[in-house]
This record gives C-alpha cells, structure tokens and sequence, in this order.
C-alpha cells in the first residue's frame, strides 16, 4: 500500500525530473559575428511551471533553504549586476552587463537552474523526518485536546475517567514517538511499561524520564482497573500534569 511517504516522494522525484526537462540544448544565433553555437538554455514557458510548483515544496520541507532557492531567481537586495549575483530572472528580462559576452548571461542562468534541481532534489533527504515532526506536532496538539476533556472530567468529579483518558494520551503519544524514531516494539497495542523500556534503550528519553513515566503507568494502572482502590483526585492530578509534560517535552 502506498504511503503519504511514498506519494510525496514521487511528486518531488517527478518534480526534480521535470525541472531537469525545462533545461535543453538550443541552437541560439548570437549576435555577434551572426555565428550559431548550440547552448544548454532554460526554457522560459517550462521553467514557470516548474518554479511555480518547487517553490513552495522548498518552503514546507526545506524552510532553511528557501531564501537560497529564491535567491537563483531573482535578488531584489543587490548593489551591482555582476557574475555572483546574476539572476535567472535576469536572463528571462533580457538584462546582462555589456561587456559580457553572449553566451556568459545563459550559463550563469543555467548554473542557478542546477542549483535549485539540487536543492529540491535535497528534499527527498529530509521528507519522513519532515513528515515526522508534522505528525508528531498534529498528534501532540490531538494529545493536548485529550488531556483537556481529562481535566473536564475531573473537575466534574469523574475521578477514575478521568485518569483512564490521560493514559491513553500518554500511551497514544509514547507510540508515536516510538514510531518516529522506528523503534521495533513486539505488541501491536503495547502498554506505556512496554513503550517506556525501548525509548529508554535507545536513548530517546533519560533515566530521570524513564521513571517519571513508570510513576505515570502505575497511576494509569489504577484508573484502569477497578479491582483496585480507587485513585484520590490528587494522583489524578498528577497524571493529568505529568501526561502534558511528557507530551510537550518528549518527542
């Protein structure tokens, strides 16, 4: 089964073989002499659409880059026209120095055309840890609703609900957690004990950490299993607490 992965790979991959088409060879009259020489040119028409779409691929999964990519299209900024800041923009209005020759203004367009290929290229690179860090913040931000309505029902005075709510946020988002950091856990519906002990194993969380959410199981143990006393509204509390600082600190 194809994964969101899988299909944003392949639109960038398309994306990166389509920029590489919007660059070709063309026999170009130049000016001077009248003479004919075969050039690598980018094409106008293709490389709008190309540009248009790649640009804000580089925005989402390269935000560090995306100034730099802009920068090979246009720089609003500069003091001089010289071969460091040469635009492709530039070679699309018709602008170069005059004491350039003919062919300087398309090379130094197509070198920024291979740049940006290579920037977008480079996003494959950082895609699934990309996809992980907006999974793990819509899932935190899912996490945080669910401790919410925890903390409604216990204000509401339903104690034991209450708990049992917050440890599956806790146990939900120990799982994502695993998951990004691909760790291998036997169970398909591992308890927090059985998430805890392998994020500690990889060195995900510390020892510290490693026994605060072994507190935080054993409350979650109580609320769960009503042969046991009942859990006080104080331990309640505190795994409702300490469910949030696992949530906003452990990723």
């Amino acid at each position: 089964m194809t994964t969101t992965s899988d299909a944003i790979r392949a639109e960038i991959t398309a994306l990166v073989k389509e920029g590489r088409a919007a660059v070709g060879k063309r026999e170009i009259e130049l000016k001077k002499g009248g003479a004919k020489r075969t050039l690598t040119v980018p094409d106008v028409d293709k490389y709008q659409r190309w540009y248009t779409k790649a640009l804000p691929v580089v925005r989402q999964i390269l935000p560090d880059r995306y100034e730099e990519f802009r920068a090979h299209y246009s720089q609003e900024k500069r003091k001089a026209m010289d071969l460091e800041t040469y635009t492709i923009s530039d070679l699309f209005s018709g602008l170069a120095p005059s004491s350039w020759d003919e062919d300087v203004p398309i090379n130094r367009a197509v070198l920024r055309v291979n740049s940006q290929i290579r920037i977008l290229e480079s996003a494959l690179g950082r895609l699934d840890s990309k996809l992980s860090d907006i999974t793990l913040t819509l899932e935190s931000e899912l996490f945080e609703h669910e401790i919410d309505a925890a903390d409604v029902l216990l204000k509401s005075k339903y104690v034991r609900a209450a708990g049992a709510l917050a440890g599956v946020a806790l146990e939900r988002h120990l799982g994502t957690v695993a998951r990004s950091h691909d760790l291998k856990v036997a169970k398909k519906d591992p308890t927090i004990a059985e998430l805890n002990d392998p994020l500690k194993a990889a060195d995900v969380i510390d020892v510290p950490t490693w026994r605060f959410i072994q507190r935080l199981a054993d409350l979650r143990n109580l609320c769960d299993h009503a042969k046991q006393r009942d859990p006080t509204n104080d331990e309640v509390q505190e795994l409702i607490a300490g469910v949030r600082r696992i949530v906003k600190t452990v990723s």
